[in-house]
C-alpha cells in the first residue's frame, strides 16, 4: 500500500517539475534513469503564477485522493499500463485547471458584483443626501418666508389685503401686471404669475404659503366669531341652517337686510359672482364649530346661491321696498 502511494507521487512529480532562477530541480525516473522530456519542462514553467501554483496544488490533492478511484477505470478500459500514470496525471491536471479557472472566473464575477453594489449604494446615498440637502434648504426658505409673512402681513395696506383675500376666495385672477397692488404683491412673492391674459393683464394666484397663512387666519377669525356671534351674523347663517332658505331668493320673495348681508364678509367664502347671483360657501370647520357652540342644530347645506335683486345692499330701490325679514 505504501509502495502504491509512493509510486503515484513519483509519477506526478515527474510530470510537474519546478524551476527556480539560477538552478533547477527536475524529477528522476528510477526505472529509466532519464530526465523528463524538455518540452514538458518548458510547458510547466512557462507561466509561474499564483494561479498555476493553485492548479498544481489541486492536482496534487486530486492525485492523492482520487488515484485509487480512477486507476481501475483506466485498467478496465484496456489502456497499456505504461500509459496509465501519464494519462491519469493529465486527466487530474485538466480537472484541476478547469476547477481553478472556474473558481477564478467566479471570484472575478463576485468582485465585479460587489463593486457594482457598492457603487450603486454610494450613488443612491449621494442622491439621497442631495435631496435631503435640497429639502432642508427649501424648508429654511419656507420658514423664513413664513416668518416674514407673519411680521409684515398685518401692516400691508388695505388694498393689498383685500386683493389677497379676493384671490383666496376665487383661486386666481387676471390682473394688470405693472399696476399696484399687483406689482408690489408679485415683487414680494405673495402672489405668483401662472399665465397670460388679454392686453396688459396676466393671471396670478396666491403663493401656497400665503394661502396656508390666510386659511389659518380665517380659521382663527371664525373661531372667534363663533364665540361672539351677533344677531345679524346669526340671521345670515340661517341660509345654511334653516330647512328652507329664508330670504335672498325669488322663491321666497323676501329681502335680505343690508346689515345681515354685510355680516357675511368674515364668515363665508364666495365661490362665484355675476350679475344674477351670489354663491356662498360655508366651510366645514366653521359649520362644525357653530354646531358645537350651540348656535344651530342641523346644517342643511354648505353652498347657497342668492339673487342680488333680493338683497337690499345690492339694489337701488325705486319702487316701494318690501319689508325685510
Amino acid at each position: 500500500m505504501g509502495e502504491d502511494k509512493t509510486s503515484r507521487m513519483i509519477s506526478f512529480i515527474q510530470l510537474f517539475p519546478v524551476h527556480k532562477k539560477g538552478y533547477s530541480y527536475v524529477s528522476y525516473d528510477r526505472d529509466t534513469d532519464n530526465l523528463m522530456p524538455e518540452w514538458i519542462l518548458k510547458f510547466l514553467t512557462a507561466i509561474p503564477t499564483t494561479k498555476t501554483a493553485l492548479k498544481l496544488l489541486l492536482a496534487v490533492v486530486l492525485t492523492v485522493f482520487g488515484w485509487g478511484a480512477v486507476n481501475p477505470f483506466f485498467k478496465a478500459s484496456g489502456i497499456p499500463s505504461d500509459w496509465i500514470p501519464f494519462l491519469l496525471s493529465l486527466t487530474i491536471f485538466s480537472i484541476a485547471v478547469i476547477v481553478t479557472e472556474a473558481a477564478y472566473k467566479v471570484s472575478i464575477a463576485i468582485k465585479m458584483l460587489g463593486k457594482y453594489l457598492i457603487d450603486t449604494h454610494i450613488k443612491k446615498r449621494d442622491k439621497l443626501q442631495q435631496q435631503e440637502k435640497a429639502r432642508v434648504t427649501e424648508c429654511e426658505k419656507v420658514n423664513s418666508f413664513r416668518k416674514e409673512l407673519n411680521l409684515t402681513f398685518p401692516h400691508l395696506d388695505r388694498a393689498s389685503q383685500k386683493k389677497l383675500f379676493w384671490l383666496y376666495e376665487v383661486g386666481d385672477e387676471a390682473l394688470v401686471w405693472n399696476k399696484n397692488p399687483t406689482y408690489e404683491l408679485n415683487r414680494k412673492g405673495l402672489i405668483r404669475y401662472i399665465g397670460d391674459a388679454s392686453g396688459e393683464k396676466k393671471i396670478y394666484e396666491l403663493n401656497p404659503i400665503v394661502r396656508d397663512y390666510l386659511s389659518e387666519h380665517f380659521s382663527k377669525q371664525k373661531a372667534a366669531l363663533s364665540k361672539e356671534l351677533d344677531d345679524n351674523s346669526r340671521r345670515f347663517l340661517r341660509i345654511f341652517f334653516d330647512e328652507v332658505v329664508p330670504f335672498g331668493t325669488s322663491e321666497q320673495e323676501k329681502w335680505m337686510d343690508s346689515l345681515v348681508y354685510e355680516s357675511h364678509e368674515k364668515m363665508v367664502r364666495i365661490k362665484a359672482i355675476d350679475k344674477n347671483q351670489f354663491t356662498f360657501i360655508l366651510s366645514s370647520d366653521f359649520k362644525d364649530k357653530l354646531i358645537r357652540d350651540g348656535h344651530f342644530k342641523t346644517c342643511y347645506r354648505t353652498e347657497v346661491t342668492l339673487e342680488p335683486s333680493h338683497i337690499h345692499a345690492l339694489v337701488v330701490i325705486t319702487i316701494g321696498p318690501k319689508k325685510p325679514l
